[in-house]
């Protein structure tokens, strides 16, 4: 069967995904922070993949492996202990870990590195350059070829009008709402890493496809966090959070439905056969417009850059 690396996958979308992966026949490693949580997870998986026709189902398949994000060395740890025990193609990469809040208000990583943007970009992007040769090969080697998800957000759309910062202290100035910012480099990620494997010219590197999308209002853990901070807000904390707790009610969607746009992305036949590289996807699989400074070709190859620097200088 197909591989494929979920991060984030013990709960929300990831979980979803590696469910409905695993049940089409993919050889799935799911990787989290939380190794507790994530076995807990892969073991409900197990359960309802022996469940479907009756019978263990016959070919895909759901491990667990150790991964947090905004750790270089975990990063790093978790290629390593991979490539090893997994070497060959990479067909699926969906890069899906992420915060919504810090624990502390402009916390920031060992490295000095805000934790959300650290977290939900930068350890991605590290993680995608330490895999990139297994993607090749699933190009190389396969019909479907590599496929790289990225999970962004509609918050992306609150980024400043200049784009993403591309230095410690831009990236980590209160003034600004993390959160959108990192969403934002998801997509300007996507955006960068097509044109790269568009310059090596190879019949591998272009049949892999990356793309990015907003899973919508999902019911996840990144809300539960949300209201934990609105709580701490004097004054007017209550009413946000009374908000918030309304449209949880009454408009998100499920997290097996936030999962369809990512499903599609990484499993679709068409996405490969359309050639759908570089795009940005509401739900339900509807390409659409991100922020207009993704268009901006010289701020893509920048926060690439930008990002690469970090990952040296810190050893990230």
């Amino acid at each position: 069967g197909l591989t494929a690396i979920v991060t984030g996958a013990n709960s929300g979308i990831g979980y979803w995904a590696s469910r409905h992966l695993a049940a089409q026949g993919a050889d799935v490693v799911m990787a989290c922070r939380n190794p507790g949580r994530c076995e807990s997870a892969a073991v409900r998986i197990t359960a309802d993949l022996g469940s479907i026709g009756g019978r263990a189902h016959p070919s895909g398949s759901v491990t667990t492996m150790d991964l947090d994000t905004s750790s270089p060395a975990s990063v790093r740890s978790f290629a390593d202990r991979y490539t090893t025990k997994r070497p060959g193609p990479l067909d699926m990469l969906v890069l899906n870990a992420g915060i919504g809040v810090s624990p502390e208000e402009g916390d920031t990583t060992a490295d000095g590195i805000n934790l959300i943007f650290a977290t939900n970009h930068v350890g991605h992007q590290l993680l995608y350059g330490l895999l990139l040769s297994q993607i090749l090969e699933s190009g190389e080697k396969t019909v479907s070829g590599g496929k790289v998800v990225l999970t962004s957000s509609l918050a992306h759309y609150d980024s400043p009008r200049w784009g993403v910062g591309l230095s410690k202290s831009q990236i980590n100035d209160a003034r600004i709402d993390h959160y959108a910012q990192s969403k934002l480099a998801q997509i300007l990620f996507a955006q960068e890493a097509t044109r790269r494997l568009d310059l090596m010219g190879t019949r591998a590197s272009s049949n892999v496809f990356v793309n990015s999308f907003n899973p919508g209002v999902v019911d996840t853990n990144i809300w539960t966090e949300t209201k934990r901070y609105l709580s701490k807000i004097r004054f007017f904390g209550w009413i946000l959070e009374a908000g918030l707790k309304f449209w949880h009610e009454n408009f998100m969607f499920t997290p097996e439905e936030g999962a369809l746009t990512l499903l599609y992305l990484a499993a679709d036949p068409s996405v490969s056969r359309d050639r759908i590289r570089g795009k940005y996807f509401h739900p339900q699989a509807v390409e659409n417009k991100p922020h207009s400074v993704t268009r901006n070709e010289t701020l893509q190859i920048a926060l690439w850059d930008f990002t690469e620097d970090l990952i040296v200088e810190s050893r990230f």
